[in-house]
């Protein structure tokens, strides 16, 4: 629907003048909104690689689903790495975790194809100290024609430790930055 892409380019460019409008990092980045949000994310591991001396290659993602349902709860900066938020989740859904608690994948709910996630927090780990025990490695696309828009694999949390991620394989869970169709 070109109403639907008219809204996409003008909150587009309301992110693009408010960041330059003090040339100040926004405290929640819509990486949706990036030409090409995989230097963002490189940018990440480069700025965490220097800070603590490490090498680049030796670098890995890693993704923190927060409490924030959206950009405008977040008030100070990521202790480490960077917020982000826009991507919208296919094949599952996402529930919040009470108390204090990681949220956690979910069956899709009816009649809700793409839910938002809430805000990501994204950091830098050696290769080694990436989480995996009841991760799901989720591909991240630009769009739901996948294959050719893939961005990065983000780690979500499934409900336990033991559960196994091959449910989430065969919803065809993944992370779209955009669910307009192109």
């Amino acid at each position: 629907c070109i109403r639907d892409r008219f809204t996409d380019l003008i909150e587009r460019t309301i992110q693009l003048h408010e960041w330059t409008k003090e040339m100040v990092m926004p405290k929640s980045l819509c990486i949706s909104y990036l030409f090409n949000p995989m230097s963002f994310l490189t940018a990440i591991m480069q700025t965490t690689a220097r800070s603590k001396e490490l090498p680049l290659d030796n670098m890995t993602l890693q993704t923190d689903v927060t409490g924030y349902k959206g950009p405008e709860d977040i008030q100070t900066y990521a202790e480490q790495g960077f917020f982000i938020h826009g991507l919208f989740l296919e094949g599952a859904a996402w529930e919040i975790g009470a108390n204090g608690n990681d949220g956690f994948l979910i069956d899709q709910k009816l009649k809700d194809l793409h839910p938002k996630l809430p805000v990501v927090n994204v950091i830098a780990v050696p290769a080694d100290k990436k989480k995996t025990a009841g991760q799901y490695q989720c591909p991240v696309y630009v769009t739901s024609a996948r294959g050719p828009t893939y961005v990065f694999t983000a780690n979500l949390s499934m409900e336990s430790e033991d559960m196994d991620s091959a449910k989430w394989i065969l919803s065809g869970c993944a992370l779209l930055m955009s669910c307009l169709l192109y």
